[in-house]
């Protein structure tokens, strides 16, 4: 009968929740940083069309 109180004890629970979450936060960090470099960098190229630029220096050339 020691087993149904400790099953019906909530003060174990919490911490163990509160450790996961925990340690999802770091890799949520991780990817929160990774979207945002993804996110810069595709809007720098963007900003910076490749095949027009091109066009421009040869019409200048000429």
């Amino acid at each position: 009968m020691s087993n149904p109180d400790n099953i019906s004890d909530g003060d174990e629970n919490p911490p163990a929740d509160e450790k996961v979450i925990d340690d999802v936060s770091p890799v949520g960090k991780l990817l929160g940083n990774m979207i945002a470099e993804f996110e810069r960098e595709r809007s720098a190229l963007k900003a910076t069309p490749l095949i027009k630029p091109r066009s421009t220096n040869t019409e200048k050339e000429q």
